[in-house]
């Protein structure tokens, strides 16, 4: 029993003399990560090409040949430009979502054409040699019907609910405007003056029509004087004079009808070289005008 006791105890001597010797610590051996395939890129989405539209001189917005309109319908989803330019006696229709394209022939030199609140329906006008029209076209069924026809007529602006169209004519001397219903037979008229009416613009929320009028004819070759800018509501015949630093051109309305928009020219006369570069903000609550001159300022058609 003794001798198995001291065989037990030098055992357990030997080892601790062994552990003695040994190493003070040992590193635990570095693990090797597994190699891993190498990380592809994601897969590019795929996109629908959007469709391309032709603005160039075979196919111009026709604001930038016209005097009046705006070449985008009121919902964004189509656009209209005149194939060949201001020559064309065509109305190229592109939709926006599929890129469709259609042509509609009219015949006359347009001068103005506006899209109508309902997306499918443009009011056109201009002339043929010296007979002046103005039309209606459906985009849906492909009618195209004459509504207005006289001597010289020129739509300037049709209402924001699309029932009226403004109208500036030559009844009995001078230029005077009227509004005529787009989709009937009533007529009334604004103006009836000896002052020339230039411009006219009805603001958005169908309140007013503000009015660059002129009282003195304009020389040959010059522009006119704008000597008068005023709003007037056309159904009240209310007025409201504006004041404005200059000779006011091609007004147009914010879009909130809190402001109107115009060009004038940097000097103080208009002549053979008028090119009127300054574009003025007027606030139609305070009267307060800032302007600001550059090369591209022309407000918005």
């Amino acid at each position: 029993m003794k001798a198995q006791v001291h065989f037990t105890v030098a055992i357990s001597t030997i080892m601790l003399v062994l552990a003695s010797c040994g190493p003070a610590s040992s590193t635990a051996p570095t693990s090797i990560p597994p190699t891993l395939p190498p990380t592809q890129p994601a897969p590019e989405p795929t996109r629908t090409p959007k469709p391309r539209i032709p603005f160039s001189d075979e196919c111009q917005p026709y604001s930038s040949v016209m005097a009046y309109g705006s070449p985008v319908a009121p919902d964004g989803h189509a656009i209209a430009c005149l194939p060949g330019g201001h020559s064309s006696q065509d109305i190229l229709v592109i939709d926006l979502l599929t890129g469709g394209q259609t042509t509609y022939h009219h015949g006359i030199l347009l001068r103005s054409l506006f899209w109508l609140p309902d997306n499918h329906r443009i009011l056109y006008s201009g002339n043929k040699d010296e007979n002046f029209t103005a039309h209606l076209l459906d985009l849906e069924d492909g009618t195209d019907m004459v509504i207005m026809e006289s001597e010289v007529i020129f739509v300037l602006d049709i209402s924001p609910d699309g029932e009226w169209m403004l109208v500036k004519t030559r009844i009995d001397g001078p230029y005077d405007l009227v509004i005529e219903q787009i989709d009937g037979e009533e007529s009334m008229r604004l103006t009836d003056d000896e002052a020339e009416e230039i411009w006219a613009a009805w603001s958005p929320d169908g309140e007013w029509i503000a009015i660059g009028s002129s009282s003195l004819p304009a020389e040959p070759m010059t522009y006119w004087t704008i000597d008068r800018v005023y709003l007037l509501n056309p159904f009240s015949g209310e007025e409201q004079e504006l004041n404005t630093t200059r000779s006011a051109y091609d007004g147009r309305w914010s879009p909130d009808s809190s402001q109107l928009i115009y060009r004038i020219i940097p000097g103080d006369t208009p002549g053979e070289s008028f090119i009127p570069t300054i574009t003025c903000v007027l606030d139609i609550a305070t009267g307060e005008e800032q302007c600001s001159e550059g090369e591209d300022n022309s407000p918005p058609r």
